[in-house]
């Protein structure tokens, strides 16, 4: 007797964990694809890319993409289309409650760096959030691009040496955060 799809016992696959590094994930998609899988199940954004790329028609599923919608990727999150679904990392609004928990937290709080890498789908993103809520809070947002781990540690360190703005005190706490 055959069992429908989904239940336990007609698990009869096998899995495959694969990993590249970045740069290469066109290659890694080329493999996947090759390999005919029923599904294929990925985290990053370059990834899915790459993927749906190679093929229209096997499925994939991302865990923890930040804007799918804005990557192009689905359609919509309800209705992705395509074959590419999954959940996201966070929702952009996202952004400015951490701003609102900043503020909370250190009400005299008056510019907050984003340090984030431009290269990223995820430094649109949440910019656009953080600076439609930003003027609301009385918070300047100050970008602070790095492409690179040590180009994360020098911004932020370039951020904290600011001057302060007339009017500010020196401290670190009110003339810079980061998020």
């Amino acid at each position: 007797m055959r069992r429908p799809l989904g239940s336990p016992e007609t698990f009869r696959g096998k899995s495959s964990l694969r990993a590249r590094p970045r740069g290469l994930q066109p290659v890694l998609a080329k493999e996947l694809v090759a390999l005919q899988p029923d599904a294929i199940f990925t985290h990053a954004t370059s990834l899915v890319v790459a993927l749906q790329r190679e093929s229209r028609t096997i499925p994939i599923v991302f865990a923890g993409l930040s804007d799918p919608i804005g990557s192009g990727l689905v359609a919509s999150l309800p209705r992705p289309g395509g074959n590419v679904t999954g959940v996201m990392q966070y929702e952009a609004s996202v952004s400015g409650k951490w701003l609102a928990m900043l503020k909370e937290i250190a009400p005299g709080i008056m510019r907050v760096g984003l340090v984030a890498n431009p290269k990223t789908a995820t430094y649109e993103y949440y910019l656009r959030a953080g600076e439609a809520l930003g003027p609301s809070l009385g918070i300047d947002v100050v970008l602070s691009p790095f492409e690179n781990a040590p180009g994360a540690g020098t911004t932020f360190l370039m951020q904290l040496a600011l001057r302060p703005r007339p009017g500010e005190l020196a401290e670190p706490s009110r003339s810079i955060s980061a998020f």
